[in-house]
């Protein structure tokens, strides 16, 4: 009988064994499960990170491009102005002048019927 008890004992304590052993086992698991979400959010924000700042890269030079183009076309437009201005004075003169000699043909036109 001796043996048998000797040989339960053995028996529980290897339970005992197992139990702790596949304790030990599952908390590694989670150990490594917590560390392998933490790293995966890490990689996941640092990829967020350089995403942003390649769109703010992105965004800067779009900013820049169109305030370029913007002064562009507003240099397009003075000088347009400036163009239409300076034909407006070099004409001007001579466009009065043939409206003032066309309303005084007319007026003596009118005038001697």
């Amino acid at each position: 009988m001796s043996s048998l008890q000797e040989f339960l004992t053995l028996l529980l304590g290897a339970e005992s064994e197992a139990r702790r052993k596949t304790e030990d086992a599952r908390t590694q698991a989670e150990e490594i499960l917590t560390r392998a979400r933490q790293d995966f959010q890490q990689e996941r924000e640092a990829r967020l990170a350089t995403v942003r700042d390649q769109a703010k890269t992105l965004i800067e030079a779009a900013e820049k491009s169109t305030e370029a183009e913007i002064r562009q076309i507003q240099s397009m437009e003075r000088q347009e102005a400036e163009g239409m201005a300076g034909r407006f004075r070099t004409h001007a003169a001579d466009a009065v002048g043939t409206i003032i000699e066309e309303t005084a043909a007319d007026l003596i036109r009118k005038g001697t019927r």
